[in-house]
């Protein structure tokens, strides 16, 4: 990554850290990594579960959610990294927190250029972006077999 990259992704990482230790004052700084780290998960698995069984075409939810996907996939591939990974190792000393050693025993230690993240988030991405086509009829095709 060049050098005016990584200042960027520096910048965000250290104004997220510092909001989420303001934020979170009352805990140390291993919690606090563990909060986010919750966070970060939590996200994409109750997301998803959301946006296909709870939420309707046209709630606004839906594209708050695919731009919060969208927006993570950016971050692997103009960073090679995930933002919130960052922000939990910066939290704890990166010292990582039961929620990160799962991840990483499951989905791959990388913190920058994790092939599994990236293909994940850009198949989230394709995915999501169809259905919100299909939702404000952009996209038409029938699911009526009797047709």
């Amino acid at each position: 990554m060049n050098e005016g990259l990584e200042k960027i992704e520096e910048k965000i990482t250290d104004f997220w850290t510092d909001l989420f230790k303001s934020l979170l004052f009352f805990l140390n700084q291993n919690q606090q990594a563990l909060i986010v780290s919750f966070i970060h998960y939590a996200v994409f698995v109750v997301g998803f579960y959301y946006f296909f069984f709870q939420s309707k075409p046209g709630d606004i939810y839906r594209i708050v959610f695919f731009i919060f996907v969208v927006l993570g996939a950016l971050s692997y591939f103009i960073f090679n990294k995930c933002f919130f990974t960052s922000i939990e190792l910066n939290l704890s000393n990166n010292e990582k927190n039961p929620i990160q050693q799962i991840m990483d025993k499951y989905f791959g230690q990388e913190i920058e250029g994790n092939i599994t993240s990236k293909i994940i988030l850009s198949a989230s991405s394709i995915v999501i972006g169809i259905v919100l086509l299909k939702d404000y009829g952009y996209l038409k095709w029938n699911t009526n077999r009797d047709a």
